[in-house]
C-alpha cells in the first residue's frame, strides 16, 4: 500500500521562493515597507519535513512559509521555540507576532488563517482488524500521534480510556501488538516506514471521516490586521503557482 501524505501549495511556494526572479509581490494587507522589526513567530517544533532544528538552525516547510511571510512584508523571521500549549498564551502576552506547528481548524485558542498545507490521517490496527471511521472507535482503545489536530475531534466518541497521545510509535505498535492498544491514529508519513518493518502484523488505513486535517498560522484571538495579512498571503502565493 503506497501511502502520500498531501501537501498542498507547499511543494509549490518552495519552488516559488526558491528560484530567482520568483518573489511574492506585497499587496496592500501584506505592506510593512520600512519596518525594521522582527517578525517573531512561536513554533511548536513537529519534526522533518515541517518543523525541525538542524546545527541550531529552523528548518522545515512551515518555517519556509512563515519567513517568506515575513519576508514579503520586509522583515527577518526570529523563530521561538516552545510547547504546543503555550503558544496562545505567548500570542497574548505579546511575545510572539504568529505561530506555526501543525496547527488545525480544531485548535479553539488562536484564530488560523486559510490552510495552507493538509494531511490524510490513517489508522495502524492489528492485520486482521479494521478501522477507517471514526464509529469504528467506539469503545476501543486509541494512541494518537497527531496531537491536538486529532484529539480535539475524538471529544465526545464513546472510548474505553481517553486516547494517549505518543511520539514513538514505534513503541507503541510494540503494545499495540500485545493487545493494550486497539488504534494508533497517525499520518502517513509516520506510517510508511514502519509498515516496512511491521507490515505482517500491522495494517494501515485512511480515516475517511477524519481527514483531512488542515494546517495554517495561528495568530492571537481577534488580531485580524495579521490574520488579513496571512490569508492574503497564502491567497496570493497560491495563485502564483497555479
Amino acid at each position: 500500500m503506497r501511502l502520500q501524505a498531501k501537501n498542498l501549495c507547499i511543494t509549490g511556494l518552495m519552488i516559488l521562493l526558491l528560484c530567482s526572479g520568483c518573489g511574492i509581490t506585497s499587496p496592500s494587507p501584506l505592506g510593512q515597507s520600512g519596518n525594521t522589526g522582527p517578525l517573531r513567530v512561536a513554533v511548536s517544533l513537529q519534526g522533518e519535513p515541517y518543523s525541525y532544528r538542524s546545527n541550531e538552525e529552523f528548518s522545515g516547510s512551515e518555517v519556509d512559509m512563515a519567513r517568506a511571510f515575513a519576508q514579503a512584508r520586509g522583515q527577518a523571521a526570529v523563530f521561538v521555540p516552545m510547547e504546543r500549549d503555550a503558544l496562545a498564551a505567548a500570542l497574548s502576552a505579546g511575545e510572539a507576532d504568529l505561530a506555526i506547528g501543525r496547527l488545525a481548524s480544531a485548535d479553539a485558542a488562536l484564530d488560523l488563517s486559510l490552510p495552507f498545507s493538509t494531511e490524510n490521517i490513517y489508522a495502524l490496527s492489528r492485520r486482521d482488524e479494521v478501522y477507517n471511521t471514526l464509529g469504528t472507535f467506539e469503545g476501543k482503545k486509541l494512541a494518537s500521534a497527531c496531537g491536538v489536530a486529532v484529539r480535539d475531534r475524538l471529544d465526545g466518541l464513546s472510548q474505553s480510556a481517553a486516547p494517549v497521545m505518543v511520539e514513538d510509535i514505534e513503541a507503541a505498535i510494540a503494545v499495540l501488538l500485545e493487545g493494550e492498544l486497539d488504534v494508533i491514529l497517525c499520518y502517513a508519513r509516520q506510517a510508511a516506514p514502519l509498515l516496512e518493518t511491521y507490515g505482517d502484523d500491522v495494517r494501515c488505513d485512511q480515516v475517511v471521516n477524519m481527514s483531512p486535517a488542515d494546517c495554517g498560522f495561528g495568530v492571537e484571538k481577534g488580531n485580524t490586521a495579521m490574520l488579513e495579512a496571512l490569508n492574503t498571503f497564502i491567497e496570493e502565493s497560491a495563485s502564483q503557482i497555479q
